[in-house]
């Protein structure tokens, strides 16, 4: 999953490049919404330490 997040920022990265300027909102809104769940994702998978 940390792999398929670098390359999706990396796409992003080089559209931005390649438009020359920054992309329009409803694309840095997009990749922030994916981003989100990236980490929902990744706080999903983390385990409780329960002490006694």
């Amino acid at each position: 999953m940390k792999e398929m997040q670098a390359a999706m920022e990396k796409g992003y990265k080089q559209a931005t490049k390649t438009w020359g300027r920054e992309l329009p909102s409803i694309s840095k809104e997009t990749i922030d919404a994916a981003n989100k769940l990236f980490e929902d994702y990744y706080n999903s998978k983390k385990t409780e330490v329960i002490t006694e």
